[in-house]
């Protein structure tokens, strides 16, 4: 499965927006940060003709008639309700999510307004929603970077079962590690790690180049996500990340829960399928089968990842038109970013990077094109 290259990228999205954003004030836009839309004005033919708006901490309500609105309102990660409606796995697996959408009282804010505000002018919500979940690979630091990686490793469930082709990208790690007992796995490997790195490719989420020293603190997080360095792996196991032992034996016997007996003899297995080059059992790429047999051995620990957004949103076209349930245009309403429907399905891609945010740029433009232009 393709996975984008993580080389190139913003080194900062905030200054990005930050400088987009004062183009639009010094044009004469008018930012209220702490004011939020509540309800959309539709006149007598259904058309939106403004919104009602409500500043924090007011019991009063703003009226702003208007020819157009773009509704660019985030996702609703924070609405657990939504979420259950939506997106239910999420919710069952017990994921946590992680948002910085916050207000001023530290509230959150991507909790489905505009979703909300749509569907009461009559806007079709579409059937399909797209979680976003990067699994990044067990004991994940305060970085966010899985001790080695989602690499593809070996990993067992805690029946000491092998369950997989490892050698997959991080939302379908994510999959894989929903369906196993206590939703969660191990992943294994050895001393041999630092010249075993350069087999795997240059993805999200994949550590692939081994250095000797740490790298500079002005490090593109991009770059930084592919690198390890043995004080990596040392913080990790000091940390309590990550296991370590002389022997296998010792690991497994380590792991809370694991039938060491059969994840002896998977690994036994493995070791086969990796010194015979084949992987008959699951196909995995022969380059990336390494057998567990240099010590010290490693396992760290892989649960269920956070979810970054859950993807979904008031049905619309390329030009950001919104649709009604009776599939006509709603004049004078705009939809771009998380609230627009049509982007994703099902489950967020991860063979270009940077899809969403490219996406809420771009259609963020075409909607306040079309919309001060009236189209």
């Amino acid at each position: 499965m393709p996975c984008y290259p993580t080389s190139v990228g913003f080194s900062s999205l905030a200054t990005v927006m930050a400088d987009n954003l004062q183009v639009a004030v010094d044009a004469g836009a008018d930012v209220r940060y702490n004011t939020k839309g509540v309800k959309l004005i539709t006149d007598d033919s259904g058309s939106v003709a403004g919104i009602y708006a409500q500043a924090a901490g007011s019991e009063k309500y703003i009226k702003i008639n208007a020819k157009s609105v773009v509704l660019a309102t985030g996702d609703y990660l924070a609405n657990e309700e939504m979420m259950k409606f939506y997106a239910p796995q999420c919710v069952e697996n017990g994921i946590q999510i992680l948002s910085l959408d916050m207000d001023a009282d530290g509230n959150y804010t991507n909790v489905g307004d505009g979703h909300k505000m749509g569907v009461w002018a009559g806007a079709a919500v579409e059937q399909w929603h797209a979680p976003m979940i990067h699994h990044m690979g067990g004991g994940a630091g305060a970085d966010g970077r899985g001790v080695i990686g989602n690499n593809g490793f070996l990993w067992l469930n805690l029946h000491g079962k092998r369950f997989m082709n490892e050698d997959i990208a991080g939302q379908q790690l994510e999959n894989q590690v929903e369906l196993q007992p206590q939703r969660k796995a191990y992943q294994f490997f050895d001393a041999s790690w630092p010249e075993q790195l350069q087999y795997f490719p240059a993805a999200h989420g994949v550590a692939c180049i081994y250095r000797e020293e740490a790298l500079p603190e002005y490090t593109a997080s991009g770059l930084r996500i592919n690198v390890r360095t043995s004080a990596d792996i040392d913080t990790a196991v000091e940390e309590g990340r990550c296991l370590k032992a002389d022997t296998i034996e010792e690991l497994l016997g380590m792991i809370e829960g694991m039938d060491v007996e059969t994840a002896k003899a998977s690994i036994e297995r493995y070791n086969e399928l990796a010194k015979a080059g084949e992987d008959t059992d699951f196909g995995k790429s022969s380059q990336r089968l390494f057998a567990l047999e240099n010590g010290p051995f490693y396992a760290a620990e892989c649960g269920c990842a956070l979810t970054l957004g859950n993807l979904g949103g008031l049905e619309s076209d390329e030009e950001c038109h919104v649709y009604s349930t009776d599939r006509e245009i709603i004049k004078g309403l705009y939809v771009c970013g998380a609230p627009q429907g049509g982007r994703f399905n099902v489950q967020y891609p991860i063979s270009l990077k940077g899809l969403s945010s490219s996406m809420c740029v771009t259609y963020g433009k075409i909607a306040g094109e079309n919309a001060a232009a009236g189209k």
